[in-house]
């Protein structure tokens, strides 16, 4: 996604890196490397998987190690369940930036 916004969405730098999974299997930890390579060939600092399915175990670890110096990569899960919730553009944006900040507190 080209980041465009001239808001506090900026902040999350451009581009991000958006890989939705309409799969029953969960994202799993191979997955978050794989999104983490995918980001540095892009130059991207934010990423986040959509998921229909959750997540596995191991997945917070996994993603917690691509936040450390060096690194520097912030992913972010989005679950169905989330999702469900929203109603509106706003309440999107809304979910975008509080996730964003959820994985910006980290490192």
């Amino acid at each position: 996604v080209h980041n465009r916004a001239g808001d506090a969405m900026q902040r999350m730098g451009q581009p991000v890196l958006v890989e939705c999974r309409n799969r029953e299997e969960k994202v799993d930890p191979k997955d978050v490397r794989n999104l983490e390579g995918k980001m540095r060939n892009h130059n991207a600092e934010t990423g986040f998987f959509i998921c229909r399915s959750g997540y596995t175990e191991g997945v917070e670890d996994q993603i917690a190690k691509c936040r450390i110096t060096g690194r520097n990569k912030k992913i972010g899960v989005i679950t169905m369940d989330d999702l469900r919730e929203l109603s509106s553009k706003e309440e999107i944006e809304e979910l975008i930036l509080d996730k964003f900040e959820e994985i910006s507190e980290y490192g």
